[in-house]
């Protein structure tokens, strides 16, 4: 019997997505499930004098994430992984995490952590914000560094 059903695994684009997105194909393939991917484009902004602000600010996000999507579909092409969507919205990691979770009756979030203790975990990572209020199991994968 299959726990999960629909996965949505959280990426950032580095080499340590590779581990991430492993995992979350790994669970996926076990249970069955769907696996849809969300990597969240950060808002840019520019504080400038000029009214033109919003127009150039709108083009550096299309932008980021065109260069995002194309870096992912490389990536899993890489992997040999597919999945149903590959989600790229512009925001806040732990609010448009959430709300894809949300929206896709998602029953698991993966995502990626370096484990850090003392103050890198009071400072706070994206794994912990999304852990945070989520109404979904969260796997937090334990990346391994590349050094």
């Amino acid at each position: 019997m299959s726990i999960y059903h629909k996965l949505l695994v959280a990426i950032e684009l580095s080499i340590e997505a590779e581990q991430v997105l492993r995992k979350a194909s790994g669970i996926a393939q076990q249970n069955n499930a769907s696996l849809d991917v969300i990597h969240v484009v950060e808002p840019v902004v520019i504080e400038t004098g000029f009214d033109a602000v919003s127009s150039i600010d709108f083009q550096i996000e299309e932008s980021l994430v065109d260069r995002s999507k194309q870096n992912i579909l490389e990536l899993l092409t890489k992997l040999d992984i597919k999945v149903g969507e590959i989600l790229l919205p512009v925001g806040s990691v732990k609010h448009e995490i959430h709300q894809a979770a949300k929206q896709r009756e998602s029953d698991l979030i993966v995502i990626g952590t370096h484990g850090r203790h003392g103050m890198g975990l009071l400072l706070g990572s994206t794994a912990n914000s999304v852990l945070h209020g989520a109404e979904w199991d969260v796997l937090s994968v334990k990346l391994e560094s590349e050094n």
